[in-house]
């Protein structure tokens, strides 16, 4: 079984991931190195994304929390952050939204079968055979047994995540985490991505990302 650990004890690991690699992918050295010095600003976006992770991989490693009084403003706003200090914050509605969508990824037939055995959220940490340095990636879906990866990608439509997955860097991630994979653990693996709309009826798909596409993104990031 691969380490499962808080998301906060992973960010902590000094290490190169995709998350900051992919600044120096569509920007240059000084963009990364902006990122990696700067605190990254925790949007509803990201706390919901984080949210459907949880819901439909069943991997809760942080505490989500539910406002219900009202915009985030004013003192009750305020007062709340401030006893749920280091919590993950989000109104009634935001949840009802991220429910819907987990409930449709483990209703999906073949997401389902990807997810099903793997490890989720799992950890893993290896170093880069060509520069030394050390990698960690943090995969939605590991089942090394059935040498596959899977990523789970929330998205306003299956349309424009096949479009734009590219642009987004999604296939360079994949290829970060089949590239960690093959030398931490010596397998192999076949890649998918699970993409589920955001909004109603919150529609799901399943893309397995071709091998030769994959070593061309590789190729790009090492």
């Amino acid at each position: 079984m691969a380490a499962v650990i808080p998301f906060a004890d992973y960010c902590a690991i000094d290490a190169v991931n995709w998350s900051s690699l992919k600044h120096l992918w569509t920007g240059s050295p000084l963009h990364y190195r902006h990122h990696r010095e700067s605190a990254d600003k925790d949007t509803t976006g990201r706390k919901m994304g984080r949210l459907l992770h949880a819901m439909a991989l069943g991997s809760f490693d942080e505490e989500f929390v539910v406002f219900e009084d009202g915009d985030r403003r004013g003192k009750v706003w305020e007062a709340f952050k401030a006893a749920n200090a280091g919590r993950t914050i989000l109104k009634p509605n935001e949840v009802a939204d991220v429910r819907a969508q987990a409930a449709a990824v483990r209703a999906h037939r073949e997401a389902s079968r990807i997810l099903a055995g793997a490890d989720t959220e799992a950890t893993i940490q290896w170093t880069d055979p060509e520069t030394g340095l050390p990698c960690k990636g943090r995969l939605d879906a590991m089942a090394l047994a059935s040498e596959r990866l899977g990523d789970l990608k929330g998205c306003g439509g299956l349309a424009v995540l096949d479009r734009t997955c590219h642009r987004l860097g999604y296939v360079h991630q994949l290829a970060w985490y089949r590239r960690g994979v093959r030398i931490a653990k010596g397998v192999k693996c076949s890649t998918y991505m699970i993409g589920v709309e955001t909004k109603a009826p919150h529609d799901v798909g399943v893309w397995r990302v071709d091998r030769d596409l994959l070593k061309l993104a590789e190729n790009e990031i090492i």
